[in-house]
């Protein structure tokens, strides 16, 4: 059995990519945030995408090809920027679920 680190992020692009999966083992998935305006722009369950179509969608995405559906359209939710920890915060806490 995978087990993946919820805590976790990437930084790619102007992009946030940030792990929004639900527990340690189940499917893989990430939220994509516009870094400049804290808007999600889509959450990607990368466990069903194979690499090369992960690396496509991300690629658009960076380049401005979506819409940015998930605020305009599906949600009432708060810049997410708020809650991202820098590393050296998030280790001071000693996250159990880092190894």
């Amino acid at each position: 059995m995978q087990r993946w680190v919820l805590c976790n992020g990437i930084r790619w692009e102007g992009l946030l990519i940030l792990n929004d999966a639900t527990s340690e083992d189940a499917i893989q998935e990430y939220a994509v945030i516009d870094e400049k305006s804290g808007a999600q722009v889509e959450s990607l369950t990368v466990s069903w995408m194979k690499a090369s179509g992960l690396a496509e969608t991300l690629t658009e995405i960076a380049d401005g090809k979506w819409e940015l559906v998930m605020v305009t359209k599906w949600t009432d939710q708060k810049d997410p920027r708020e809650r991202i920890e820098t590393r050296k915060r998030h280790s001071k806490r000693n996250c159990q679920l880092c190894a």
